[in-house]
């Protein structure tokens, strides 16, 4: 069985995962490389991209006119702001689900887990709603992400849709999130809410079955563990608290098996207090 690992942070949409088990799957503008499929239209001139509006009814010819004339200035910025439209236009189409194939990147807990202060839970990526980590580009399946240095180039005055490996594509600073997403079709019956920018949430339930543990940060408060041990209790489901390895001298993180009774809670609450002072 291969696991794949969702970080969250202490926030009460995400500890809501503990009862509904809803995921977000993220529009593109949700996402936090600002490089995400920022490929389309790159190097198009301005000819090109202003004749394709028309001729997909965009924009009508009398408009096309009076853009002929501007051509070379608008070769400087039309790209732009064609590609950011094009973004903007997937943003209510695409949705991604990103894990990770790791649990003890203390980047990641810092990044995605509120400063180690939230959890982590392992599913089962062989579970047949995921259906395993493979080469699909399709809808719903998972597959690992390529990281490059040459970011992903594509033309969409060829084509209605990007290619689907441009949504599995990132640069390598990224690399080390050793990331496995699947993209979805986003649709109204995913929606549950709206976030702080009033940007529509889309969810995906993740089948209790495929939940195969819990994993505690070292710096997660009472509220957070009762939260943790009580679905994993309940569900009987190993949880454990991951803490900085201190037993030898590499920057590695360790894990711990507990027992989910109040009595380890509480044990748990008082070394993290300790840490924290």
């Amino acid at each position: 069985m291969k696991l794949v690992y969702k970080y969250l942070p202490p926030h009460d949409y995400a500890l809501a995962f503990l009862v509904n088990r809803r995921l977000r799957v993220s529009q593109l503008a949700a996402l936090n490389d600002p490089f995400e499929c920022l490929s389309f239209y790159v190097r198009v001139d301005a000819k090109t991209l202003s004749e394709k509006m028309v001729a997909c009814g965009k924009h009508d010819e009398n408009w096309l006119q009076r853009t002929r004339a501007n051509y070379p200035p608008l070769n400087a910025t039309m790209p732009q702001a064609t590609m950011i439209a094009a973004r903007q236009c997937l943003n209510c189409q695409i949705g991604i689900l990103s894990l990770s194939e790791t649990w003890s990147s203390s980047k990641m807990w810092g990044y995605y887990a509120g400063q180690h202060a939230g959890f982590c839970v392992g599913l089962d990526a062989d579970h047949s709603f995921f259906g395993g980590i493979g080469n699909s580009y399709e809808y719903g399946h998972l597959k690992k992400v390529t990281y490059s240095d040459i970011r992903h180039m594509c033309d969409l005055t060829k084509s209605e849709f990007p290619p689907q490996d441009t949504f599995f594509t990132k640069s390598k600073e990224w690399e080390h999130e050793e990331e496995v997403r699947a993209i979805y079709e986003l649709k109204e019956d995913g929606t549950t809410e709206y976030d702080a920018l009033a940007k529509r949430i889309y969810c995906k339930e993740i089948p209790l079955d495929a939940v195969k543990e819990v994993l505690v940060g070292c710096h997660a408060n009472g509220g957070v563990m009762r939260a943790c041990f009580q679905f994993a209790a309940k569900n009987g489901i190993p949880v454990f608290w991951c803490r900085p390895q201190l037993d030898n001298d590499t920057f590695k993180m360790t894990r711990v098996p507990l027992d989910p009774s109040e009595e380890q809670i509480e044990r748990c609450c008082l070394a993290a207090l300790a840490d924290g002072e």
